[in-house]
């Protein structure tokens, strides 16, 4: 029995001879999912377990072989990368894909999160726990992705995972934190970087972050420190304007609603 589906899987995969037979039975049940995935990409509130565990399947079993290729008029993509690009459009970008096709495990194996959980979730959050492995995956944590924000909870992953790490190989989780900035600042930044990443006190010995990481966090921390009164003093001066803010659009609604002139 071993044997046999051990051959199948080649079959499928294109390791080994292919029958006739055995390719007709793929070519339809090829068809047959990429109609699903297909309906499913079609539907405005789509599924997100649905819809990984559709793609999920189409990947496991090398299906994607066995659907034609329109753009290059092939009798079957040569790559799953191309098959996703021709369902999902370019637009969905490569990291969500491999989201998906991560949540496509979770609903499955030892310890499961059933999919309407896995919905309430998000995308992001459900690629975040699928990076533990199942006994790691605790009610505690998936009250976590349901309720926390997203760094929170990608915080929390890491220190789980962390749990299982030699203390060399842990890591601390970063976020992606973009600004356009002048010409004259970016020359700035990168040449206290160059060296001040190498200061006594940044060289700390923590490979958990890196020397770039602690010295940004440095920076913005001893001028928080230093600065403090006058910080105070313009989160008085922003709140204050938010209030005015605030104040005059709910004149401007009353006097759109009521028809009279609030200047």
């Amino acid at each position: 029995m071993k044997a046999n589906t051990k051959r199948n899987e080649a079959v499928v995969r294109g390791e080994s001879p292919l029958p006739a037979k055995d390719r007709r039975e793929l070519v339809v049940r090829a068809k047959h999912l990429h109609e699903e995935i297909q309906r499913e990409c079609s539907v405005v509130q789509r599924s997100l377990t649905k819809l990984a565990s559709l793609l999920g399947k189409m990947r496991q079993y090398h299906l994607w072989q066995y659907i034609e290729d329109p753009m290059h008029k092939q009798r079957g993509f040569t790559r799953f990368e191309a098959y996703i690009e021709s369902v999902l459009g370019p637009a969905m970008g490569r990291t969500k894909v491999y989201d998906l096709l991560a949540i496509s495990e979770l609903t499955e194996g030892p310890n499961p999160i059933s999919p309407e959980t896995i919905e309430r979730m998000g995308r992001i959050k459900a690629a975040e726990i699928s990076r533990l492995d199942a006994p790691q995956r605790t009610p505690e944590m998936v009250k976590s992705a349901i309720e926390d924000p997203v760094p929170v909870f990608r915080r929390r992953v890491q220190e789980k995972i962390n749990q299982t790490l030699p203390e060399e190989e842990r890591r601390e989780p970063l976020i992606l934190f973009s600004r356009n900035l002048l010409p004259e600042t970016v020359a700035l930044i990168e040449e206290v970087e160059e060296d001040g990443q190498f200061m006594e006190g940044i060289r700390d010995g923590d490979t958990s972050v890196s020397l770039r990481n602690k010295l940004h966090h440095a920076v913005w921390t001893f001028f928080a420190a230093a600065h403090a009164e006058e910080i105070a003093e313009g989160r008085k001066y922003r709140l204050a304007l938010e209030t005015k803010e605030q104040t005059e659009r709910t004149a401007e609604r009353w006097g759109a609603l009521t028809g009279t002139d609030v200047n």
